[in-house]
């Protein structure tokens, strides 16, 4: 790791991101799903999206992974420059998912998140979050967002999702009977690749149902 992304913890590889053939690249950060907010009282309710968390096992349940998000999150809270770092870090880069593991931690983590869409105008970025007090708080506090970021709000419950004003939301399904005009991912088709697919980070995209996996 360079300087940067050693101030930040590192970035994290997620293979479903690989294997592009339009030639963007895609990179990610997670955090540890035990310091989630929201999501850690959702694993304790049947029926949720977080019941059966895939970020505690598998590939993410190996000591070196939870190691190199442990790294992550103690560089979050310590690091002062941890903004401008990121923005370094993220390099050459088309696409970006926030957290395909962890979530918001804060409002502050938001405010920075948006200062290194701001500072990196160059890549699109895709925020899912199940935190939206946090997101609430800042739009209360006369927070905007840039062109080049778009914030999904998760739904918490399986087969349910929010409502057209929650604005860009996403959902879990386990049957293809979705509302109207939401975008289905075909990730499982692909074994569990993105693809060439945008849509996650396309603003004109309001919904994405993703089939429980």
């Amino acid at each position: 790791m360079n300087t940067y992304e050693l101030g930040v913890g590192g970035l994290s590889n997620p293979s479903k991101m690989k294997q592009r053939t339009d030639g963007l690249k895609c990179k990610c950060i997670n955090l540890p799903p035990q310091e989630c907010g929201v999501g850690s009282k959702l694993s304790l309710i049947e029926g949720s999206v977080c019941e059966h968390c895939y970020g505690k096992k598998g590939f993410y349940a190996m000591p070196i992974t939870q190691n190199a998000m442990q790294r992550r999150l103690i560089a979050l809270r310590t690091n002062p420059y941890w903004t401008r770092d990121m923005a370094y870090a993220i390099g050459k880069c088309d696409l970006f998912r926030w957290h395909d593991n962890g979530d918001v931690q804060n409002l502050s983590h938001l405010i920075k998140i948006v200062a290194i869409a701001y500072l990196r105008p160059d890549v699109k970025f895709w925020l899912p979050t199940r935190e939206y007090g946090v997101v609430t708080a800042y739009y209360k506090a006369g927070g905007t967002i840039p062109d080049n970021l778009v914030i999904r709000m998760s739904a918490p419950m399986v087969d349910k999702h929010l409502p057209m004003r929650a604005g860009h939301s996403s959902m879990v399904t386990t049957t293809s009977s979705v509302p109207y005009g939401t975008f289905i991912c075909g990730a499982n088709t692909r074994d569990d690749i993105c693809g060439d697919c945008k849509a996650c980070w396309s603003k004109s995209v309001l919904r994405v149902a993703y089939p429980i996996h």
